[in-house]
């Protein structure tokens, strides 16, 4: 069960996305996060990156 979730809006962030996620959280992240991340069409390698993310960690889930 999550206790909280952070959501992250994202447009063409391919060059800040990385850092900005590691401000939100930490490398060790509890169980009970999850974070939202959704790209507002970007026109750059966003998804990409969120789709990543997403795959190798069950705490990032992305939405486009």
């Amino acid at each position: 069960m999550k206790l909280l979730s952070i959501i992250v809006p994202t447009y063409n962030m391919e060059a800040y996305l990385v850092r900005c996620l590691d401000s939100v959280t930490n490398k060790i992240l509890p169980n009970t996060l999850e974070v939202i991340v959704v790209n507002d069409g970007s026109k750059d390698k966003t998804w990409d990156l969120i789709k990543e993310l997403s795959e190798k960690d069950e705490h990032f889930i992305g939405i486009c």
